[in-house]
């Protein structure tokens, strides 16, 4: 059995700047499908961390971020952790427009 070893963080972020966790995923198309399909009210922020590791978050975007997250994707997508497909689609799920 693999387990994967990145995990997504969807987070709702408050009018006083508190944020509270949402879910936590392992694959790109279960954070789409039940992370940011259940969006509730005020801003979402997404946040991408290594399991196991206590040298902080890889990312962590807010949804007017496409630029940041695209680019922050590319690296990933191309050394073949990601599917360059799935973080299009991350993106315009996360963003609301496509690549």
């Amino acid at each position: 059995m693999t387990f994967r070893k990145l995990y997504w963080i969807v987070e709702s972020v408050h009018a006083d700047k508190t944020s509270s966790v949402q879910g936590v995923y392992t694959s790109i198309v279960d954070l789409i499908d039940k992370g940011l399909g259940r969006r509730g009210q005020g801003p979402i922020r997404l946040s991408l961390t290594k399991l196991d590791d206590d040298q902080g978050v890889l990312g962590t975007w807010m949804e007017a971020d496409q630029d940041g997250l695209t680019m922050a994707l590319e690296p990933y997508w191309q050394g073949g952790t990601f599917d360059q497909r799935e973080c299009s689609d991350l993106v315009h799920a996360f963003c609301g427009s496509p690549v």
